[in-house]
């Protein structure tokens, strides 16, 4: 029994840490008037959609609304602008590094043109750039020691009969 808990124990550890987006936040802003101007949107039905404005510093996220859709997003500095249609009431967000949150339900109703903010904390996404190394290294021991050397047809000074140069892949000609 007491290895079943443990068991139990560390797998909800490790999925705590895997979870790496959550909702910090979620409210209406009475005065954003966004959604009722030009850069408002309509859904099939001609109203005026509500903006959710998704507060991260993060990019490439996908948006899965419930059953009524979405009417699109704009990347913004700072922000995304998800446009929904009112009544919504569940949202699912995926990131290809960061994971997904499944069915967030809103805590209070969508109205139409109207405006919210939901502050979504995430982990970090590190882009790492690993240098291929395209060439290797050639060391050469001369007899004698001040013997002149030349690759690819140009003189490499040598250190007590030991010539050193890093050199792209490929045919080379010494001398």
């Amino acid at each position: 029994m007491k290895f079943l808990l443990f068991v139990i124990l560390v797998m909800s550890v490790s999925l705590a840490e895997a979870q790496q987006l959550s909702v910090k936040s979620f409210r209406k802003l009475e005065n954003d008037l966004s959604a009722r101007g030009s850069e408002g949107r309509t859904d099939q039905n001609g109203d005026r959609c509500a903006i959710i404005k998704i507060v991260t510093t993060e990019t490439g996220f996908d948006f899965d609304p419930d059953a009524l859709g979405s009417m699109g997003s704009i990347q913004k500095k700072g922000e995304i602008w998800l446009y929904v249609p009112y009544g919504a009431r569940r949202l699912t967000i995926r990131h290809a590094q960061l994971g997904m949150l499944r069915d967030y339900a809103y805590p209070e109703r969508i109205e139409k043109a109207c405006v919210y903010e939901l502050v979504l904390t995430t982990g970090r996404v590190r882009t790492v750039v690993e240098e291929e190394i395209g060439g290797q290294w050639l060391v050469l021991t001369t007899e004698p020691e001040e013997a002149m050397v030349y690759i690819d047809e140009v003189y490499e000074a040598g250190e007590s009969g030991r010539v050193q140069k890093f050199l792209p892949l490929g045919r080379h000609a010494y001398r």
